[in-house]
């Protein structure tokens, strides 16, 4: 509430000078709300492509996102240790620096391809350009807030963006998705696989449980194949372009709400039949309850077995 309210402040006076005082303040609140809770809802008919040159409110609904997204765990643990950072978590250290990471990577990545995309970034500053791909690298991962017209992204910025909406944010928090530790852990022990080393895998001096890295790769495993399978139904029913549909799945399984439009004010998935809605809907169920939850109303839970089988040799 104290990060809402302080939010809602900043917006309300940001609005303030496009709208009167009652809407500047009830706008500031809904969105300060909707941002920090990755919930990505605008009372703006296009989102926020109008507020392309306002760098408080793109900046302010950033931070908004990225600290519902590292979760209230990680908020508590920087500032119960705000004078002694050496005492944070590995799972804070992971969040702060996983976080870190992929803001700038996609900050990278959407300057490098939309550059002079006269739809998006072709048109603007060198300010603005930067402002709107920390928006983007920051929403496409958790919100759903749009600065731009997400339609009319490149082919390779959409491609891309579906890794960072499956990806997610921290475990704990206000965002979907597989979650930043669930990848940096499967990354880590793929690292060590690939150095041949002698050591389990393990960071910040702390070694990697065997278990959390098995329910790293089953999460990640699980969670494309849901998304993939849903791709190919819906490619297959619908008869709309692969990426796109891809795009709208993915939106869906990470929660975040980004869509490439329908050519008006609607989502993407407004063109779909009944059959492509509902397969959507089950995709927003299974990211919001998690992989294991899902798969577990799917699968069943296994009896206690209490023998184990002698190992065999595989190659691979």
């Amino acid at each position: 509430m104290v990060v809402e309210a302080i939010g809602a402040l900043i917006l309300s006076i940001q609005f303030y000078g496009k709208y009167d005082l009652l809407d500047s303040i009830w706008y500031g609140i809904f969105h300060s709300i909707s941002a920090f809770n990755n919930a990505g809802f605008s009372l703006f008919p296009n989102s926020l492509e109008g507020f392309q040159d306002d760098t408080i409110s793109l900046f302010t609904i950033g931070i908004l996102v990225i600290l519902g997204g590292l979760g209230y765990f990680v908020l508590i643990e920087i500032y119960e240790n705000r004078k002694m950072p050496k005492r944070y978590s590995i799972h804070t250290k992971i969040m702060i620096y996983g976080t870190i990471f992929l803001i700038v990577v996609g900050i990278i990545l959407f300057l490098s391809i939309e550059w002079n995309n006269p739809k998006t970034f072709g048109g603007m500053s060198f300010y603005e350009k930067l402002i709107n791909a920390f928006f983007l690298s920051v929403n496409f991962r958790t919100s759903g807030f749009n600065s731009i017209d997400i339609g009319s992204l490149k082919e390779s910025s959409l491609f891309f963006s579906t890794l960072f909406m499956m990806t997610g944010a921290g475990q704990g928090s206000t965002a979907g998705g597989m979650k930043i530790t669930t990848v940096a852990i499967l990354v880590i022990t793929v690292i060590f696989i690939l150095k041949d080393s002698n050591q389990e895998p393990n960071i910040f001096e702390r070694t990697i449980d065997q278990k959390l890295i098995n329910k790293a790769l089953a999460i990640i495993l699980s969670s494309s194949f849901f998304v993939l399978l849903a791709t190919l139904i819906l490619v297959e029913t619908q008869k709309f372009p692969f990426l796109k549909i891809l795009f709208e799945v993915a939106s869906a399984f990470g929660t975040v709400g980004l869509s490439t439009g329908n050519g008006d004010i609607l989502s993407f998935s407004q063109q779909f039949d009944t059959f492509g809605k509902s397969v959507i809907i089950v995709m927003m169920l299974a990211g919001r309850l998690g992989v294991f939850g899902f798969g577990l109303i799917l699968i069943g839970q296994s009896k206690a077995k209490h023998f184990k089988y002698p190992k065999g040799r595989i190659i691979i």
